[in-house]
């Protein structure tokens, strides 16, 4: 995921996050990734980069992940 080469790009992040129950909205006119948890608490990051396609970088995605309430660990498990 930290080498640019990878071919695990910003759009397969996104479809991961979508898989375990979060979806991609405006928000206030900015592009987000929102989590609703089953205790009703609403978690959300932007989502920033302007090319989706573009490489995933661990340091960004492990601070989206947490804004989210996700163990980055557990996630890519």
């Amino acid at each position: 995921m930290t080498d640019p080469s990878d071919h695990y790009t910003w759009r397969d992040f996104i479809v991961d996050l979508e898989k375990r129950g979060c979806r991609a909205e405006l928000f206030a006119g900015v592009p987000m990734i929102t989590r609703e948890t089953s205790g009703g608490k609403t978690y959300r990051a932007p989502i920033l980069p302007a090319n989706l396609e573009g490489p995933v970088y661990e340091t960004k995605v492990r601070q989206i992940l947490e804004r989210l309430g996700f163990d980055p660990v557990e996630f890519f498990g």
